[in-house]
């Protein structure tokens, strides 16, 4: 404001003059509006009956039953009836305790009036009065009151008879019938009357609802009701229902009394015409489950404990409907519920399991059935009682209450395992298993049937199939097609996926493939057969696939992984599953990596550690890398026993960029690194101000390594010096002889204390074993200590003295643990040791004479014999290990006392036969800091997969040896075979398995095939009488299937395929079959040999002149049962090589051939196919069927 009072706008107040210029908007406490009693049901009846239409008419039948019910289920009721008048007034009538009519304390009012007058009132919430109870939010009666236009009730209670009537809420007395008599506003609860002799308590309501809160023509569905009423007596069973409809011409009347409850409810409810698969289940059982609920005050008490009443039927028929309806304490739930979940959970668990584990339900590969399955004809009734229950709103169309899943899972299960297991049942259980295993492969047939439609494009015109992997070659003359059976090598990672490499970074799948093509190779993580973590290079990063389909993967992590739905992720324990076939909570083997520090007690400063899944230990990731080279021979361990790493980037464990040094020269050389800074130093210290810059400076200089290096290098070579030695020496006499005897005993204390402190370094005691190293490779000394030994040695009481001094040692754990970590670090440091070591251990187990195995075998079975077992139950807990870390991983948050006790919870639960947390903890030697750490980094987990809209270029890359690698969200996966083909030339089509017979199939199937029609669009020269020879795309075509009796089967199918459309290319020779073979023999020696045999005979007569010419064979020989078990090179050499490959040209000859055997073998004569099998029974090698 202006010293007049004025008001200046600015742009902060326009606004809130704005809003204060207009006085007539003022909005205050008087424009506050309160809902009083029943006044906020009448403004918004939808929020307590759930609509205003019929249903909302017929729900107010239903709170008022429901309530009648109550007294039924708690026992105090035999019979219920509902009157349906002619006026439109509905009555229901109940034998139960009648509702209390003393006056209420608080409120002065009669407990009748208390009930239907105020909301949230009964007897409900106490506890005290009913276990359980569909109608707790307290509003039923009372809503219904309040959306009346007249309510009367009657309660026969205490040897009286008490009536009051209400219109819109409000007591008083009605002069005459119906609701337009006129009303006198009055008094409470009247006595009217005496019960007579012989009447049973209970309550009479009737009431005229008012059309004015419901819609134009809400009516009251007395089918509805009926369904009702029947639903009801089912699920109570002591209880007889009846109703009474006088709207009709004629009044009629209907029972419900169902004595066998829901078992007579499973068999109303089937489909008619629905013959039953099974009998029918009746399960019941009770559990506890913990929530927050308020106490008798009215205040939250959190995990109170809850006692839920379990009971369901259920039945499968042959239909394909199913039927589940739920209920909660005899309320229905629509919508079903968190009751409903716990079931079909429970039930799809529990009979998938028993499916996989069935011998000859499931085929191989095939996949396991879904709940969809399970389900399948199946017809089912779910209820629960329980106190309190939860809802999604007052029309209880859904159960809320979280805990009783759990309840229903437990339930369930033991059950119908039970079911499974008993051996009365076992049939009709084998029965049904088998029917959901059907609808699996009926759902899994339509599935591919849409899909394929779906895929299906016109032949004429369209673009490459995506799985082709072209040549670069345009010409026919040099280039071939190669159709490959099986085409699940090609599936990938988009090109933004990242991939962890040993170097310290991560790169794209397009960066690595990009990088390949200019001939860089990177080096990244895989894992063994253990899950041990070892580093391998990353071979022909590539482009697999165009527009392929794409899941989403996302782990408890956060990452999240696009791949295509067949791509392999490697499980905790080892195996593989595709993408699309994992589900939230699968454990996937994980990459954990670290940086080291010194703080927490290790040597090394910033280096790289990787978690071994395996040995559950951290390793310096740079051990690895020097394993590689080791193994390699990029590299000796000769040349020392430090790793260098050469660009001094402690943090690349690139195997070309670490090398082995001795300590003396790793030590030189970051010395010679230092250069002339060294030197120009000592000048600065005949100054007495440079002297003291330089200690200062020396100080924090001396906490690097490498300058402490640096300065012993320079140490150890003025130690070399004869001339510094003399003097060094003389000097150190004179000073030690000078000294008094207490000097020298305080000498030669603190020398012992530093040399104790020196050796404790694992590092000084490798420098001085690879200096023993270096002294005794001269044979001759070897021998001179040895001499020098044996006559020590000879001394009986230094022999004595040593026994002593070992049982000492050796009584201190810490001692014991230090031998034995010691042992550990030189068998890391010389992994080739270990090596050799299992090859010649495996070739003693394999030579039969050394009797090595017969010892093994004798021993074992001493073992058993002697040990009881319980102990040897007790050693064998690794395979249980693992599972028990699961368990625990998602409670370390807890402290160490309440995670033990949460682990013990979770396993009486889940897994009562698992490993008790006090063996666990044994296991790790009693340290609650191991266990953690090992729990937490036991996995990762699969939080969801997505099937995703969009589709994208895929790509892979090869592993070989382990063919799996690490991406850099932590997770290993598998890969690809390296496609051993020539890109300039070779192109490559995969196929899936067995394509389609063309014998019994017409032009139009056969193009509607979607591997036959690939075909067909490949080659390009059409098919049939439209085959134009000119007009192929490739020069050779060569069929490359496994040496095995499908792959004869694929081989054949295809040679038929091409004689019956497109015939002039086996007319010109240019139809050719790969010859894989089926051995692989390698002799033993320095210069080893490789033969290929491609027959049983052939590979024994090999070996037999092998043996005669006196070579050793490398056993046992390798069988390949499919092109998928070679090695790139392998593969190249065999079949792919022009120069070394084995192909055989298809003729007409074979085409009969492969025409006769298919019509014999898959042709519609039986008799032909009859006489054959029994003609050649004589040649079938019953061995090989058993192998």
């Amino acid at each position: 404001m202006d010293q007049d009072g004025e008001r200046h706008h600015t742009a902060e107040t326009w606004e809130y003059d704005q809003l204060t210029a207009q006085p007539e908007t003022l909005y205050g406490a008087d424009d506050l509006t309160h809902l009083e009693g029943l006044d906020a049901v009448r403004k918004r009846p939808g929020m307590y009956i759930g609509s205003t239409d019929s249903r909302g008419v017929g729900h107010l039948v239903n709170e008022i039953l429901d309530n009648s019910t109550d007294e039924g289920v708690a026992g105090h009721a035999r019979k219920v009836e509902v009157t349906l008048h002619a006026d439109g007034s509905v009555q229901v009538d109940d034998d139960g305790r009648g509702i209390p009519t003393d006056v209420h304390a608080k409120s002065g009012i009669s407990g009748v009036e208390l009930v239907l007058t105020r909301l949230h009132a009964g007897g409900k919430f106490g506890g005290s009065g009913y276990k359980t109870s569909g109608g707790l939010h307290g509003v039923g009666a009372s809503a219904v009151n309040a959306l009346s236009r007249r309510f009367d009730v009657t309660v026969r209670r205490g040897g009286k008879v008490h009536a009051m009537s209400f219109r819109h809420g409000v007591p008083g007395i009605f002069d005459g019938d119906g609701p337009d008599a006129p009303f006198t506003a009055g008094p409470g609860l009247q006595i009217v009357g005496a019960m007579k002799r012989g009447q049973r308590t209970g309550t009479s309501i009737r009431y005229w609802h008012d059309a004015r809160y419901f819609e134009t023509g809400a009516a009251l569905d007395v089918d509805a009701v009926r369904m009702k009423l029947r639903n009801t007596a089912f699920l109570v069973p002591g209880v007889d229902y009846r109703l009474r409809d006088e709207t009709g011409e004629q009044p009629a009347e209907e029972r419900f009394h169902f004595p066998n409850g829901l078992t007579d409810m499973v068999e109303f409810l089937a489909p008619a015409g629905d013959r039953p698969v099974s009998g029918t289940l009746l399960v019941t059982g009770e559990g506890t489950y913990r929530e927050n609920a308020a106490d008798a005050n009215g205040v939250m008490q959190s995990n109170v404990q809850r006692r839920a009443e379990v009971e369901v039927a259920f039945r499968w028929g042959t239909g394909y409907e199913r039927t589940v309806e739920c209920f909660t304490n005899t309320i229905r739930n629509a919508h079903g519920g968190t009751h409903r979940k716990g079931f079909e959970r429970a039930l799809a668990r529990t009979l998938a399991d028993a499916v996989r584990n069935t011998r000859g339900l499931l085929k191989a590969k095939e996949e396991p059935p879904t709940l969809d399955d399970v389900l399948e004809g199946m017809t089912a009734v779910v209820h629960v009682r329980i106190p309190e229950p939860q809802f999604t709103s007052q029309t209880k169309d859904e159960l809320s209450t979280a805990g009783i899943t759990k309840v229903m899972q437990s339930v369930i299960e033991q059950h119908v395992k039970a079911w499974l297991e008993d051996r009365r049942t076992k049939a009709e259980a084998r029965t049904v298993l088998q029917k959901i295993v059907d609808a699996a492969r009926v759902r899994l047939t339509q599935k591919q049937q849409k899909d394929a439609a779906r895929r299906k494009t016109a032949l004429e015109g369209a673009s490459m199939p995506a799985k082709l992997v072209d040549c670069r070659a345009t010409g026919v003359d040099r280039s071939e097609l190669f159709i490959v059976e099986g085409d699940s090598a090609l599936g990938c990672f988009t090109g933004d996926t990242m991939v962890a490499l040993a170097s310290g970074q991560s790169r794209s799948f397009a960066d690595l493939t990009a990088d390949w093509a200019r001939g860089v190779t990177h080096f990244g993580y895989t894992t063994n057969k253990a899950g041990r973590v070892v580093i391998a290079p990353l071979v022909e990063p590539r482009l697999t696939k165009r527009d392929a389909p794409l899941v989403r993967v996302t782990l408890d992590s956060g990452e999240s992984i696009r791949c295509t739905p067949d791509h392999l992720f490697r499980l905790r324990d080892g195996s593989y599953r595709r993408a699309d076939a994992l589900g939230p909570g699968d454990s996937l083997m994980p990459l954990y990596r670290s940086l080291s520090s010194k703080a927490e007690g290790h040597k090394l400063q910033g280096y790289e550690r990787v978690w071994m899944n395996d040995r559950e230990e951290w390793v310096y990731t740079h051990y690895l890398a020097d394993a590689w080279n080791l193994r390699n021979g990029r590299d000796n361990a000769a040349n020392g026993n430090v790793r260098h790493h050469i660009d001094i980037n402690k943090r690349n464990n690139d195997p070309r960029d670490l090398r082995r040094m001795t300590w003396a020269d790793h030590s030189a050389l970051h010395a010679a690194m230092m250069g002339e800074h060294v030197h120009a130093g000592w000048r600065e210290w005949f100054d007495n101000g440079g002297r003291e810059f330089r200690s200062a400076m020396l100080t924090a200089q001396w906490q690097d390594l490498a300058f402490r290096e640096a300065c012993l290098a320079r140490l150890f070579a003025l130690n070399e010096s004869p001339a510094f030695r003399a003097r060094f020496d003389k000097g150190f006499q004179d000073w030690y002889h000078a000294l008094s005897d207490d000097e020298k005993r305080a000498y030669a204390e603190r020398m012992r204390e530093r040399q104790e402190e020196y050796w404790s370094h694992p590092e000084h005691r490798a420098d001085a074993a690879e200096r023993a190293r270096q002294y005794f490779a001269d044979p001759t000394r070897r021998e001179e200590w040895r001499q020098r030994s044996v006559r020590q040695w000879e001394n009986h009481d230094l022999r004595a003295w040593r026994s002593r001094k070992t049982v000492e040692q050796f009584a201190d754990p810490a001692e014991r643990e230090r031998q034995r970590n010691a042992v550990l670090a030189w068998h890391q440091d010389n992994p080739e040791f270990g090596e050799r070591h299992a090859r010649r251990m495996k070739q003693r187990m394999t030579d039969p004479g050394t009797g090595q195995l017969a010892k093994v075998q004798s021993g074992r079975a001493r073992y058993v014999a002697t040990v009881p077992r319980a102990q040897r139950v007790g050693r064998q807990t690794n395979g249980r290990r693992l599972a028990a870390l699961r368990r625990l991983a998602p409670l370390l948050s807890l402290a160490d006392a309440d995670m033990a006790v949460a682990y013990e919870a979770e396993r009486m639960r889940s897994a009562r036969t698992g490993l008790r947390f006090d063996r666990l903890l044994a296991l790790y030697d009693g340290d609650h800091g191991r266990l953690r750490e090992a729990a937490s980094l036991v996995n990762h987990k699969v939080a969801s997969v997505e099937f995703l809209s969009e589709t994208a270029d895929v790509y892979d890359l090869t592993v070989d040896g382990h063919h799996n690698f690490a991406l850099e969200a932590g997770v290993f996966v598998h890969n690809s075979a390296r496609v051993a083909r020539t890109a300039e030339y070779q192109a490559l089509l995969p196929i899936r398995g067995k394509i389609l017979n063309v014998q019994k199939a017409n032009l139009q199937q056969v193009l509607d095939n979607a591997e036959c029609a690939a075909i067909v669009q490949v080659l390009g020269a059409g098919s049939g009488r439209t085959f134009d020879l000119s007009a192929l795309r490739y020069g050779r075509v060569l069929i490359m299937a496994d040496a095995d009796v499908d792959g004869a089967h694929i081989r054949t199918l295809l040679i038929t395929l091409f004689a019956r459309y497109m015939r002039p290319l086996i007319e010109a020779g240019r139809l050719f079959a790969a010859m894989p073979p089926l051995h692989k023999i390698t002799t033993k020696g320095r210069n080893p040999q490789t033969i290929y045999t491609y027959t049983q005979a052939e590979m024994e007569a090999t070996v037999r002149k092998l043996e005669k010419a006196g070579k050793q064979i490398v056993t046992p020989i390798p069988r390949f049962k499919g092109l998928g078990e070679m090695d790139a090179d392998e593969l190249w050499e065999t079949t792919m090589n022009p120069a070394t490959r084995a192909v055989r040209r298809i003729t007409l000859d074979d085409v009969d051939a492969a025409e006769r055997i298919l019509e014999l073998l898959m042709g519609e004569k039986v008799e032909p196919r009859r006489n054959w099998l029994i003609d050649s029974s004589d040649r079938v090698d019953r061995e090989a069927i058993d192998a």
